[in-house]
């Protein structure tokens, strides 16, 4: 582990606890064409390494998207409780993240 990985920890530890009310995410990715698609999906689980599980039917239009092209944003809102996010420690309502899907048809979560 590098020497950053306590802060890393803390990140992720603080993340868990600010989407752990937010079941439902904003999934983005890329069709075909080269356009964003956003849907709705539910949050099965957030690992401790940052990883973030969703279920999807394999015959999905999304799961053909991120075999195309994995990388993605995952963006929660809480307009109620507010989000806190940012260096400055800022309130906001929303949390986006980018990353890289990866497909486990063999996951059962």
């Amino acid at each position: 582990m590098g020497a950053d990985s306590p802060n890393r920890d803390t990140a992720l530890e603080h993340l868990r606890h600010l989407i752990d009310d937010v079941k439902i995410a904003m999934l983005t990715t890329v069709d075909p064409s080269g356009a964003l698609r956003s849907r709705p999906m539910m949050t099965q689980a957030a690992d401790d390494d940052g990883t973030l599980w969703f279920f999807s039917a394999e015959d999905s239009a999304k799961v053909d998207e991120l075999v195309r092209r994995p990388a993605v944003n995952v963006s929660y809102a809480n307009a109620e409780r507010g989000v806190v996010t940012g260096e400055e420690g800022g309130t906001h309502g929303t949390i986006d993240l980018g990353g890289r899907a990866r497909l486990d048809p063999g996951r059962d979560h």
